[in-house]
């Protein structure tokens, strides 16, 4: 998406230019303090558009959208954030180079706003509608498979845990009842030596899943806050390299 006609000359009656460097510069500052990875740039703009020193452009956007479009006044305040993402996002991009990507916006969400395609017909801005996030996206699924990858340990353990339960399923002819042994840690009743075998090896293999499933949790934290760690340095970085 990229700004159209009427979005570009908005930005110009409203004398945006006088406020562009300072704009910017609140935002870095606000993702130097919270930026997190998978954070919109869209939100991070409309709260930095509630700082007391934006009042003045806020206003005179809102009038000029008002004015030049066929948008009413809720309307031309939801586009303000957008109108003004489009045409900051490359800057930001390079304050923070390889953090932003982007993700298209579905369908669903496109119409349940409206203000797009509006946005759109009015000439604001054209192309295909998409979100800013900031970060390298983090997911726990491939966290799980580049821990097991790289750690003969973890790999090992969780196989461990997975061979007892299964030893312990068969012996009591009966998964569930292994697995009720493996989540919860309670013995099956029962007299016989196997059953006894079957208890162990279930209660085990369920620790010892348990413990990796933990481990898991804790890289997964662990990288998130590396990447949003990462994000913030970035951010900093940009007021230090003009000192």
């Amino acid at each position: 998406m990229s700004l159209n006609i009427t979005g570009e000359e908005i930005l110009k009656k409203s004398n945006y230019n006088l406020f562009r460097k300072a704009f910017i510069d609140s935002i870095m500052q606000r993702i130097s303090l919270e930026g997190q990875a998978g954070s919109d740039i869209r939100s991070i703009i409309s709260k930095t558009l509630e700082e007391e020193k934006f009042d003045i452009i806020v206003d005179k956007l809102l009038k000029n959208i008002i004015k030049e479009t066929n948008l009413n006044k809720e309307e031309s305040i939801k586009a303000i954030p957008i109108l003004l993402e489009e045409d900051v996002v490359g800057e930001i991009s390079k304050n923070l180079p390889g953090q932003i990507r982007e993700e298209k916006v579905v369908d669903k969400e496109t119409k349940e706003d409206g203000i797009y395609d509006k946005g759109k017909s009015n000439k604001l801005w054209r192309g295909v509608n998409l979100k800013y996030l900031i970060g390298i996206k983090v997911s726990l699924i491939n966290d799980i498979f580049l821990l097991l990858k790289r750690s003969n340990a973890i790999r090992y353990t969780l196989l461990s845990g997975l061979c007892f339960l299964i030893i312990s399923a068969i012996i009591f002819k009966s998964i569930y009842k292994a697995l009720i042994v493996g989540l919860t840690l309670t013995n099956i009743p029962g007299d016989s030596g196997m059953t006894m075998i079957a208890n162990v090896l279930g209660g085990l293999g369920g620790f010892l899943i348990f413990f990796v499933s933990l481990t898991f949790i804790f890289e997964y934290i662990l990288h998130l806050e590396r990447s949003n760690r990462q994000v913030q340095d970035l951010a900093q970085n940009y007021f230090s390299k003009r000192k």
